[in-house]
């Protein structure tokens, strides 16, 4: 059956989670899609990297918020993945030897923490998840699951007698040291901070809201690795009928007439695809870039701007562990102001860093596949940067060497090291900031860039470096956001 003639099209730059999810809704929109990836295969940031006969992750690994995905997929999530919930939501190990489990059910884990440091910590962290949990509902709307607020929404009467409750004014670290005694606890919930590339030393305490989509979702693992999520959203897409072309990089956003309307794209072997509508799901920066002189005004204000950190990770084939690890754990390192004011204030690796550490072969037996990562700085946007073929390999030992300190003495048998110089060649003009600019002060939220290019028609960006912010649930967010706009935008009535 031919398509109808007055059928609405639209083109997508980029695979990734933004990328397909933003192609899935317009697709089943009515809308003839057609996605160009520059590399190989889709995912973007949600990458796999095979070594050692292993399929490792190499960027997100934390699955949660499970019903923005079941949207995709019209609730049949299951038909494509298998989720399999994780309890604990991950192991804590802390530099006294202290060894602590959070869990999805709040009284389970509030023993656990009583057990941990005492009925006043326990006593703290049920008031940290009601705060938390308040948070939410008040961001869920205007700051999540909408267009960025302007200024003249954000101070209407309803919205400003909420803003108290949202906790901005304060840091995160302000508002944990009010809730737990213990210092341990304050660094195991200061490092929701680094869920989007910050520092829990400068960012709001509205940051506390990732603990409440944790604990109230929970945290799954897809069977297979957290890249069957992007295969799971490349087949929905093609069996939706959007067209994928992997190997093709865009070089140029056409734009037309006064009012800047986007009409297509050019492609890098010069090939022009028009379109009523472009939806970018690239490294914000990056669009600046195809835009020409349009781009200009922007990229120079989106430069004033601090970027989030980047990350250093560690890929490798291993014996099974000594310890007794869970799928996702963090080993603390002792100093944790000294830690961020490196990365944040000084702009290099931390010399004693906290190692996150994915180890989605868990329950097998034999040779482990291990993702690690420590934060590190992004690339300087001006001027002489850290020479990474040294700082790279010097962080791998102090990684290392924190497992050492937990008496694991990890030899791996092969290995890929990833520091930030590589996630800024993956990702062109991030400089290796993998969450866009850093959420380091209370106005962040109004910094991040919005969905629909300003000064521009028909052209919107979605991913992790617009709003409504960084992580895989959070970027099918803004593919919700910026589908509703395009689609009003185009007068296409029937909005998935």
């Amino acid at each position: 059956m031919s398509e109808p003639e007055n059928r609405r099209t639209a083109v997508v730059i980029g695979g990734g989670v933004g990328g397909l999810a933003a192609a899935i809704r317009l697709q089943r929109a009515g809308v003839a899609v057609r996605l160009f990836e520059r590399a190989a295969t889709v995912g973007g940031k949600l990458r796999e990297v095979g070594l050692g006969g292993k399929r490792l992750p190499g960027g997100p690994s934390v699955f949660t918020m499970r019903g923005v995905f079941e949207e995709l997929f019209d609730g049949k999530l299951d038909a494509w993945l298998e989720l399999l919930p994780l309890d604990p939501l991950c192991r804590h190990f802390f530099p006294d030897g202290s060894v602590l489990d959070l869990y999805s059910d709040e009284e389970k884990s509030a023993a656990a923490i009583e057990a941990f440091a005492g009925q006043a910590n326990a006593d703290g962290y049920r008031r940290f998840r009601k705060h938390a949990a308040r948070i939410y509902e008040v961001v869920r709307g205007p700051f999540m699951e909408n267009p960025v607020p302007s200024w003249a929404e954000f101070l209407r009467p309803r919205i400003l007698m909420q803003m108290p409750r949202i906790d901005a004014l304060r840091t995160l670290w302000t508002a944990l040291e009010d809730m737990f005694p213990d210092p341990r606890l304050r660094q195991l919930f200061g490092r929701y901070a680094t869920y989007n590339g910050s520092s829990p030393y400068h960012a709001p305490a509205t940051l506390a809201v990732i603990a409440h989509v944790e604990n109230a979702d929970g945290i799954f693992a897809p069977r297979g690795g957290i890249y069957r999520l992007a295969e799971a959203l490349l087949g929905q897409a093609r069996a939706l009928g959007v067209e994928v072309v992997c190997n093709a990089d865009v070089t140029e956003v056409l734009l037309e007439g006064k009012q800047r309307r986007a009409v297509g794209i050019r492609l890098s072997d010069g090939r022009v695809e028009r379109a009523d509508l472009v939806i970018a799901n690239c490294d914000v920066a990056h669009l600046y870039g195809l835009l020409g002189e349009a781009g200009e005004k922007p990229a120079r204000k989106y430069a004033r701007e601090d970027l989030s950190l980047s990350a250093c990770l560690l890929l490798c084939v291993a014996d099974k562990a000594p310890l007794a690890l869970a799928h996702h754990n963090v080993f603390f390192s002792p100093d944790y102001p000294r830690e961020f004011s490196e990365l944040v204030d000084e702009r290099r690796p931390p010399s004693d860093p906290t190692v996150y550490l994915c180890a989605e072969d868990v329950h097998e037996q034999g040779p482990q596949g291990y993702f690690f990562l420590a934060n590190a700085p992004a690339l300087q946007k001006q001027g002489a940067d850290r020479d990474w073929a040294t700082e790279g390999p010097a962080l791998r030992t102090r990684m290392l060497a924190v497992l050492e300190r937990y008496g694991w003495k990890l030899q791996p048998t092969c290995e890929e090291l990833v520091p930030p110089t590589e996630f800024a060649r993956l990702f062109p003009s991030s400089k290796g900031a993998l969450y866009g600019l850093a959420s380091n002060s209370r106005m962040a939220a109004f910094k991040r860039p919005p969905n629909q290019v300003p000064h521009t028609e028909r052209l919107y960006a979605v991913g992790g470096t617009v709003h409504p912010g960084a992580g895989l649930p959070m970027t099918c967010l803004s593919a919700r956001i910026a589908v509703t706009l395009a689609l009003a935008e185009l007068g296409v009535e029937r909005i998935s």
